[in-house]
């Protein structure tokens, strides 16, 4: 599934890679929404939220659709991006764009929480924009987060289903086995 794992790291991607079809891999309705019906959605599904996930909502920069829409998400390994070495967040993001795919919109994280129930112990990036959240236990600058889904076996609550807010810099270096979703260019 990877592509091109002999180029170079960083090389740009080539015009057959460009064009290559992603498989859909779910379609969700997001939009519509407040940030307030959100959260609703998420307590009354009994499904655990990172204090970080709900800052992260509370934020300007988490902004919903106007109305409802349907959005192709692909879900791939970082390898299947066609890198052999850990890359860099801000270099996925690059090839992600190059390979016709697109970040999601900041409420796809809530959203595909409430939708993805029989997620296995795994974490799932969700290629977003980082929206800054305040730390004030440490620093007040903000730190970039990006919201992951996550399965915690050990966690009794909620059957271990969790909507997390995660610390992810664009300098960061990410596993080649980290999973991200990605929205499918229309």
């Amino acid at each position: 599934m990877g592509l091109g794992a002999e180029k170079k790291q960083g090389q740009e991607a080539s015009p057959s890679e460009r064009e290559r079809k992603w498989e859909v891999w779910r379609t969700i309705e997001a939009g519509g929404k407040s940030v307030q019906v959100l959260k609703r959605e998420l307590e009354q599904k009994g499904i655990f939220f990172h204090k970080y996930a709900l800052k992260m909502m509370q934020r300007k920069d988490f902004v919903t659709l106007t109305s409802p829409e349907q959005i192709s998400l692909v879900r791939l390994r970082v390898s299947d991006l066609g890198f052999s070495l850990p890359p860099t967040v801000a270099q996925i993001y690059q090839k992600a764009r190059e390979l016709s795919l697109d970040l999601c919109p900041p409420e796809v994280g809530p959203e595909l929480r409430l939708k993805y129930d029989g997620q296995p112990g795994e974490s799932l990036y969700v290629g977003m924009e980082q929206i800054g959240v305040p730390d004030e236990e440490y620093f007040n600058q903000p730190d970039p987060l990006v919201f992951v889904l996550e399965r915690d076996k050990y966690n009794r609550k909620s059957d271990g289903i969790q909507l997390i807010g995660l610390f992810l810099s664009s300098s960061m270096h990410m596993q080649l086995g980290d999973e991200f979703v990605f929205r499918l260019r229309k």
